[in-house]
């Protein structure tokens, strides 16, 4: 197996803002390597390059084990109308992590 998981989160988006305009729902995709928990890579579907990229910084390097780290950084750093929907695909994005070291761990014990 692979030493990283993809997972991603979706939530919906904020009425009037322009994501809405384009997307029903916001998503978040992470590549979180599986032995340490830290983020390797991020995206998510804001509609400016900034927006994007800004999430991308507060999501890289961190550790998805510490989940309420991670939500204190947006809460603090991120000011756009699609906070709320960020920090709920993150959460869905750590639940999506634990599931998937689950499944590894019983896969793995299949094998042996």
């Amino acid at each position: 197996m692979g030493k990283s998981v993809l997972v991603t989160g979706y939530s919906k988006v904020p009425a009037k803002t322009s994501a809405a305009d384009i997307y029903s729902v916001m998503g978040i995709c992470m590549e979180i390597d599986v032995e340490s928990g830290y983020i390797l890579e991020a995206d998510c579907t804001l509609v400016t390059e900034l927006s994007k990229n800004y999430v991308i910084g507060l999501l890289k390097g961190e550790n998805i084990n510490d989940i309420a780290a991670l939500e204190e950084k947006f809460r603090k750093g991120y000011q756009g109308s699609a906070k709320k929907a960020l920090v709920t695909g993150m959460k869905i994005c750590h639940d999506r992590y634990l599931k998937a070291l689950q499944n590894r761990k019983a896969l793995e014990e299949e094998t042996i």
